[in-house]
């Protein structure tokens, strides 16, 4: 039998604390026990921060691990599972710019099929612009009609809803298990043995207290939104095709209610997604304006941080673009520069957000 004062020493080092462990601490401690004296050090960073406590919301940590190793956790990069800044490795290694097309290496990763799913609606998007800005500069006829029907219609209403809305779906998922990471890893470190590790579809405690999921939900009832207007403005354009028909007659009975259920869809799906962008720059950074704007020369060399850049930027363009629908008494020019930016530049901008996020999957050991 060991003697009291062994035992209390093994429980200094592994033991149960009383206090659970949250997620985080065992992504940095693994199972021993974070003492008192180095707790009183972290730094902790989020939505509406408490002396002395996590914040209501947490986004990242800094302090100084066991063996007293400098060390910041960052919620992003928990949730894409690559690792966390103080693992990598300097000087950084070149980046893999084609690695992530290899679908045999990430497919069981959820971050790459969220960044797949949003690279190809954002391209439908970036069409359905494009498609947009032409037609507004060609004269309405019936031949305009079939374009608007076939490069606008269409591609906003696959992007929407077969693209966008299961990316969300399965960002929520994602944010539900922020730590399969660490799970997986401890897995793997035995050998395999046993059951691999699954993804659950209650979060807890910690998931709700953790500023990813929540941006993540917001952004997935923007993605309603988009689903709402673009099933709208897809029937509304068939309808339109149908001249004569009894659908038709019936638009027309009803235009107000179309035009409002089209506007509304989107002007509230750029809203959600810009807030939960600005949610999404905290989480990578720790900052609410670090991810919005380009301060530090490493900041420019992370591919987290274009992610959640290029996001925000993407998701204004939404909101710009949605919000122009209501406009009554701006010029055809000034409407065409808004909606260039709004729903072209959006879909650009948040195009080149997921192919970063695609980029962050195939380089794990980059910040």
């Amino acid at each position: 039998m060991k003697p009291v004062e062994d035992k209390l020493s093994e429980d200094v080092e592994l033991g149960s604390d009383a206090r659970r462990q949250h997620f985080w601490e065992h992504g940095i401690f693994g199972d021993r026990r974070v003492h008192r004296d180095l707790r009183q050090g972290f730094k902790y960073e989020g939505v509406y921060r408490r002396k002395g406590g996590l914040p209501l919301l947490l986004a990242a940590v800094e302090g100084t691990d066991h063996e007293g190793r400098l060390f910041r956790w960052v919620a992003r990069r928990a949730r894409k599972r690559v690792l966390q800044p103080y693992r990598c490795s300097k000087p950084l290694p070149p980046v893999d710019w084609l690695g992530w097309l290899d679908a045999r290496q990430h497919w069981r990763k959820l971050g790459w099929w969220i960044a797949i799913l949003y690279s190809l609606g954002s391209l439908l998007f970036v069409i359905s612009g494009v498609a947009g800005e032409i037609q507004s500069v060609v004269e309405s006829s019936d031949g305009v009609r079939s374009l608007s029907a076939a490069l606008i219609a269409w591609p906003n209403l696959i992007a929407a809803n077969l693209c966008f809305f299961p990316a969300g779906a399965i960002q929520i998922v994602e944010s539900t298990n922020m730590d399969f990471g660490s799970k997986l890893a401890a897995w793997q470190e035995q050998g395999g043995k046993g059951p691999r590790p699954h993804h659950r579809l209650q979060p807890h405690r910690d998931d709700l207290r953790t500023i990813s999921w929540w941006a993540s939900v917001i952004q997935w009832t923007g993605m309603m939104g988009f689903n709402i207007a673009t099933i709208a403005a897809f029937l509304a354009t068939i309808i339109e095709l149908q001249a004569g028909c009894w659908l038709a007659d019936l638009a027309a009975a009803a235009p107000d209610t179309a035009r409002w259920t089209i506007n509304f869809g989107f002007t509230y799906g750029g809203a959600a997604f810009t807030v939960s962008a600005v949610m999404f720059a905290m989480e990578a950074t720790g900052s609410w304006w670090r991810g919005l704007v380009p301060s530090r020369t490493e900041d420019l060399r992370s591919i987290s941080w274009h992610a959640a850049f290029w996001n925000f930027y993407g998701s204004a363009g939404f909101l710009i673009g949605g919000a122009a629908t209501y406009a009554t008494s701006f010029s055809w020019t000034q409407l065409q520069i808004i909606n260039g930016v709004g729903n072209l530049g959006g879909a650009v901008w948040f195009l080149m957000a997921a192919l970063a996020a695609a980029l962050e999957q195939a380089n794990p050991g980059r910040t």
